[in-house]
């Protein structure tokens, strides 16, 4: 795993707690899978399903979708891990339940 790659699993895994704490969700599915399958692999699989994840609802509802994963494949630092397929599919699922600017972000 990269330096790149390290931090944003690191990421994640840090909204996953924040989550957790804050607002007493629970998203120790996805923490298992990223743990098992790694951070990059696990956005790529989920932003490209036709679903969205269960973790995208909870933050929806509780208007926090600055802490998903779609947000965060669109910061500046981790775009480059991810394809252009991927990247578009992140800011369409945003763009579509948010009237924010969800282009990429530093």
């Amino acid at each position: 795993m990269g330096d790149l790659e390290y931090y944003f699993e690191l990421d994640i895994m840090d909204r996953c707690i924040l989550v957790e704490e804050q607002y007493g969700l629970n998203f120790t599915g996805l923490k298992r899978l990223i743990e098992t399958e790694g951070a990059v692999k696990t956005a790529t699989v989920l932003i490209n399903q036709k679903e969205h994840s269960k973790e995208f609802y909870d933050l929806l509802k509780i208007n926090r979708l600055d802490l998903s994963i779609e947000q965060l494949i669109l910061e500046i630092k981790y775009i480059e891990m991810f394809d252009k397929s991927t990247v578009i599919s992140a800011m369409n699922r945003l763009q579509k339940f948010s009237h924010k600017d969800h282009s990429p972000s530093q």
